[in-house]
């Protein structure tokens, strides 16, 4: 195995261990404020992301980016719904994550800045957290970006 290849193989595995545990911490505050509703959820917008993180799967991924990136919208808001404000703040970062990886360089940034705006609108309009509303709004963007830094620092 050349070197090249053990290190995509490192950071492969690398990669999905991170997602695995985001996608663990996720679940376990959205089971801990919504209930175990919430987990199935999760572990939905956890597994979709997984093919562009496996190099061989990849190039499907981003021949389907579009149809894959709405799948990834509908998994993003629709618990919303069902869930309100306990939905756990960081999955809706995979989705910006996932748009900074597979759009062109402006164009993400644009996505991005507007699925950060949604983000707040959503939150706002299902009641944001406990803390009082600035900290609430400030926590809610941190853990978008955190979360969406962390899905398009994969390995491209």
């Amino acid at each position: 195995m050349a070197d090249g290849d053990a290190a995509t193989g490192r950071a492969t595995v690398l990669v999905a261990a991170v997602l695995g545990l985001l996608a663990i911490s996720e679940a376990d505050y959205g089971a801990a404020n919504g209930g175990p509703a919430e987990v199935p959820f999760v572990a939905a917008l956890s597994t979709l992301p997984m093919p562009y993180v496996l190099p061989e799967t990849r190039p499907w991924w981003l021949r389907h980016r579009y149809l894959l990136l709405a799948a990834q919208a509908a998994l993003t808001y629709l618990p919303f719904a069902a869930f309100g404000n306990s939905w756990p703040a960081g999955p809706s970062g995979w989705l910006a994550g996932l748009i900074l990886l597979t759009l062109p360089p402006a164009a993400s940034s644009l996505v991005f800045t507007a699925l950060a705006v949604v983000e707040e609108a959503v939150r706002a309009g299902f009641g944001l957290p406990a803390a009082p509303a600035p900290s609430a709004a400030l926590w809610i963007l941190v853990a978008f970006t955190i979360d969406a830094l962390v899905c398009s620092g994969w390995p491209g």
